[in-house]
């Protein structure tokens, strides 16, 4: 490292002949994760094999102005649009690979002497991020850009020479709220001194925002503020750059989204405008699962691993199987019945909402876990409950397993806080080993993170349950609180009169039991106790 920068120092000391050559772009769309964050790189859990693609269009006006002793003589691009193409793969779960392609066209200069309006293609760039942390709620990695010098020489659109981006990248969540911030420099292997006597060196670079979450999955707002100085001359007012945008995304369909942006330059450095208006859109390709074959139920409910070469789409493996090629008729709800007990789990109607990367239980969401609550509390009968955790593949297999953990625990104690007594209650994440479809869509995701009740023990009817603790205190606070004592079934309740009994076995019941051969050798009773020899026991 100490001797490519060396080299990088000992190069920048020349400088290449007068020329129109330069890289102004401040503000470069990325295609990777957040598009309510134009240009800034996040560390985001990445899913293998998804590619994101788009293009961005944009205005900009006046991002390079001539000055003479600090007057403004005009502007050198007066008016510039641009189309940039790009494309992004999530190579790992942790490293996301991409190429951006700009093609530009400048009007309307103001200073002929200097003038380069026509269409050029930009500089293209290959680059990288890899998320070194990422755990909820707060992602660290590093990036990387090289920008290749494809475009048309003294055109402003592009250098000579190539250039390396170097970045750290920090974003978190709180809630609906993400903060980001990219700090870097830009390096460059020989000094570039326009014919406008503009100086490019090393840079210094930094990018930062705030995105709030409007409507979950659909609708965010984005504010975003971009910044570049010189290392040669950082006082110089060509030397320093800096604006800001206001950005709203929209995600009209599951794999496609648009955003619009608007903003404008609040220093005279070189690529800070006097206005920027930037239109975008994305699309997004999950990867499918592979599945062995269409006769392989356990890999199609998520339980299997996924060892053939075909794809399937899960939906239409579980139509074959389940009704002959008809979908399976939607349960039904009645008013206000939010969750339901059956033979083997507690079905809820609504999924449990969560904040993006936290286990703090959504406010909508607290009315089902307290409805469930009262049918534990009316209950006596189910012994006990596991709250079993699951999350979607999206993201890196220990921060899943961690989230899956904090939410069921999350559930847990909201529980016990509506009186649910905590012998009957226990909870474990899953991560996600168990998704609950096998394909990689939005859907898929969407359904695999999830909260399951799982009875695992239930009290017969005849059976009377013992009594309960009820004086106890929170172990998260050591607060003093009164659990609920459940109710045990009573003789109004609508129970059959034969499941109020226990069953007798009869003479007959016993003489129906058969032992094989190898079970009736390993029977040996003592005689002391009393039992029978096993050739007494007639097969």
């Amino acid at each position: 490292m100490w001797l490519l920068l060396a080299l990088l120092n000992s190069a920048s000391a020349q400088t290449q002949p007068i020329t129109y050559d330069g890289d102004l772009e401040l503000v470069r769309p990325l295609f990777t994760v957040d598009d309510a964050l134009p240009g800034i790189d996040l560390a985001h859990p990445s899913r293998l094999g998804t590619v994101r693609s788009g293009l961005v269009l944009q205005y900009q006006k006046a991002p390079l102005v001539l000055y003479e002793f600090d007057e403004e003589l005009g502007a050198v691009i007066n008016d510039r649009t641009s189309a940039q193409l790009g494309v992004s793969v999530d190579v790992s779960r942790a490293v996301t690979a991409r190429f951006t392609l700009p093609m530009l066209l400048d009007f309307n200069s103001q200073i002929p002497l200097y003038a380069s309006d026509g269409f050029a293609v930009g500089d293209a760039a290959l680059g990288a991020h890899v998320g070194l942390l990422q755990r909820p709620g707060l992602n660290f990695g590093i990036a990387s850009d090289l920008h290749l010098p494809t475009s048309r020489r003294s055109w402003y659109a592009g250098e000579a020479l190539p250039r390396l981006d170097a970045l750290l990248l920090l974003h978190g969540d709180i809630g609906r709220v993400r903060l980001a911030t990219n700090l870097g420099a830009r390096l460059r292997f020989r000094d570039v001194v326009t014919t406008d006597e503009l100086l490019l060196s090393h840079e210094l670079l930094w990018n930062g925002g705030v995105r709030v979450n409007v409507l979950p999955e659909v609708l965010d707002v984005g504010l975003t503020g971009y910044a570049r100085l010189g290392f040669k001359a950082p006082l110089d007012r060509e030397e320093t750059s800096a604006e800001a945008l206001l950005t709203v995304a929209y995600q009209p369909l599951k794999l496609v989204s648009v955003s619009l942006s608007g903003g404008r330059g609040f220093t005279a450095g070189y690529g800070a405008t006097d206005l920027r208006v930037m239109a975008g859109v994305t699309f997004r390709r999950f990867p499918p699962a592979l599945i062995e074959d269409d006769d392989s139920l356990a890999n199609a409910e998520g339980n299997g691993e996924n060892t053939g070469g075909n794809q399937f789409n899960v939906r239409d493996i579980r139509t074959e199987i389940n009704g002959d090629g008809e979908t399976p008729p939607e349960e039904v709800w009645e008013e206000g019945e939010l969750a339901r007990i059956t033979s083997d789990r507690i079905k809820i109607r609504d999924a449990l909402r969560f904040a993006v990367g936290t286990d703090r239980l959504l406010p909508e969401s607290l009315k089902t876990l307290d409805f469930l609550a009262k049918l534990l509390n009316e209950n006596a009968l189910i012994a006990h409950v596991v709250i079993e955790g699951h999350s979607s593949e999206d993201g890196r297999f220990d921060t899943n397993y961690e989230l899956s953990i904090d939410r069921a625990a999350s559930i847990w104690r909201r529980l016990l806080e509506q009186g649910v007594h905590p012998s009957r209650l226990s909870y474990r994440g899953m991560g996600e080993v168990d998704p609950a479809q096998a394909t990689g869509g939005f859907d898929e995701l969407q359904a695999s993170r999830r909260v399951v009740f799982e009875i695992i023990r239930q009290y017969e009817p005849w059976e009377v349950p013992p009594p309960l603790k009820t004086d106890l205190v929170y172990p998260w606070s050591g607060e003093a609180y009164r659990a609920v004592q459940p109710r045990v079934p009573g003789d109004d309740d609508e129970l059959p009169a034969e499941l109020r009994q226990r069953p007798e076995r009869t003479e007959d019941d016993l003489e129906a039991v058969e032992f094989d051969d190898e079970d009736s050798e390993d029977l040996d009773f003592d005689a002391e106790d009393g039992a029978q020899d096993d050739s007494e026991v007639s097969e």
